[in-house]
């Protein structure tokens, strides 16, 4: 099988079904931070020491690689995001083809893949905006690719190692992990196959995804900085509060199936003619898609970009619809091509042209910022972004003033009790190293910060975007 179609097609429909969101400076403020402390760490900066933020360091550590790529491109690191996203449908194909053979197999995988292309490209917040879902999705389902119908222990040791890549970017991804080394236990207590091999396969897979955090964990304590990874992976992410309402989460739940009814249709479909070979497979797809969920829930927090994480067994699961072995409704599964092809392309176009009316015909503000920033500042001027887009520091080509890069952190009360920041001390440190300009929202919270800024800057410009530029005064002292 020509294995290079699949992944040409699919890498440059993603590109071309993203193509808009590669102009704008900003489309989701937590991909600036990814950009900015990539940037430091390219910088010789370190990571939970000099720049800080509330996720591991495996997302900045892929930004920092893209933008030394790059060299220092917000385009050039959206098209790489986005043949990230094309590789990633790409291996939903592989799967594809393993799980069910060649012919059925480039049938559906063809399906998948363009289901997950079209899933994470519609709504900003459901895969548009990069976040760390749509990165670690691909060691997630590179792992599976590795693993299915397979029983050498290296696979399964290999398959650890990416997931355990998958884990050093956000920690959820040991859900699809769990999914994976269950399954496999269930398939060995089935068909009453020896313990051992399994364990072997188990201990590989364990050992394979701790390697990459115990990697992160031997360069911290190497730099004497143990304690302050084990603030921030363990004693941060406990003490964010948890507000859950049964309800709420689920109806929050219920969202993915019903924004992609059509989508959910098929996957339900699928399960009315089984086929042989698609029965174990859908079985593992429904643990993958319910492990998921569960991690999707437990933070009680409804941000739609977990969603993103659920989005490649829920493509492979509705493209088992395509199966040509099923003869229910054939008629709607077996199109003539140029019907297909124009409806595609019919949904390509919608989608490509709401993208460019909601995000590339928009104003760039932070680039207006920046541009009438960039002739005040000499190479020795330091800013500070205040509440404002923390994407000037990349703009500008500047360092942010404090670690908490994204400005939330320092601004917003419950990240910085989880933080455990003391807000007056952070204060004194941002004013001592005084930043000729700070940039505050029309609105701004009343706090240690906001009062210093007020007693030691002055207002000399105001932005369409709400926001205000405060210029050092010449009498101000630094504390």
């Amino acid at each position: 099988m020509q294995f290079y179609k699949p992944l040409l097609f699919l890498v440059l429909a993603a590109v071309a079904l993203r193509f808009f969101s590669f102009f704008p400076s900003v489309i989701d403020h937590d991909e600036s931070t990814y950009i900015v402390i990539g940037k430091a760490l390219l910088d010789g900066q370190t990571y939970f020491v000099d720049v800080a933020d509330t996720k591991p360091v495996g997302i900045f550590l892929v930004y920092a690689f893209f933008e030394w790529l790059t060299g220092n491109s917000i385009f050039l690191i959206r098209l790489l995001t986005a043949v990230w996203v094309g590789l990633t449908a790409f291996v939903l194909f592989l799967i594809s083809v393993r799980a069910y053979g060649r012919e059925a197999g480039a049938q559906i995988g063809w399906s998948a893949g363009i289901m997950y292309l079209f899933l994470t490209s519609i709504w900003t917040f459901f895969g548009l905006s990069p976040n760390t879902e749509l990165f670690f999705n691909l060691f997630n389902v590179l792992a599976v690719w590795m693993a299915w119908k397979q029983t050498a222990t290296w696979r399964y040791g290999l398959a650890g190692i990416l997931l355990g890549l998958g884990f050093v970017i956000k920690y959820v991804t040991l859900f699809d992990a769990a999914a994976l080394g269950f399954f496999v236990m269930w398939i060995t207590w089935r068909d009453k196959q020896p313990f051992l091999p399994l364990f072997f396969r188990l201990a590989a897979l364990g050992a394979g995804i701790a390697l990459p955090f115990l990697t992160v964990t031997g360069y911290y304590y190497a730099i004497g900085e143990l304690g302050t990874l084990w603030h921030y992976t363990f004693k941060v992410t406990g003490s964010y509060p948890v507000d859950k309402v049964w309800w709420k989460t689920a109806r929050f739940l219920i969202d993915l199936p019903l924004r992609f009814f059509p989508l959910t249709i098929m996957a339900v479909y699928s399960f009315r003619e089984p086929v042989q070979e698609e029965k174990d497979f859908h079985r593992f797809l429904v643990l993958w898609i319910l492990f998921d969920m569960i991690v999707i829930a437990l933070p009680g927090k409804f941000f739609f970009h977990y969603f993103i994480q659920v989005m490649p067994a829920f493509s492979l699961l509705a493209a088992g619809f395509y199966h040509p072995a099923k003869q229910k409704i054939r008629w709607l599964r077996n199109w003539p091509r140029k019907w297909a092809v124009g409806v595609l392309a019919g949904l390509s176009l919608i989608t490509v042209i709401v993208q460019k009316i909601e995000i590339f015909d928009k104003p760039d503000y932070p680039r207006q910022v920046a541009g009438y920033l960039r002739p005040l500042l000499s190479d020795n001027d330091r800013i500070y972004t205040g509440n404002y887009h923390h994407i000037l520091y990349f703009l500008l080509r500047k360092q942010s003033p404090t670690p908490y890069v994204h400005s939330s952190l320092l601004w917003e009360p419950h990240h910085a009790d989880a933080l455990d920041v003391d807000l007056a001390e952070e204060t004194k440190k941002i004013m001592k190293q005084r930043p000729k300009y700070v940039l505050m929202r029309e609105k701004y919270p009343e706090n240690a910060l906001s009062e210093a800024i007020l007693d030691r800057y002055r207002p000399v410009h105001s932005f369409e975007d709400e926001v205000t530029l405060y210029e050092l005064k010449n009498d101000a002292g630094a504390e």
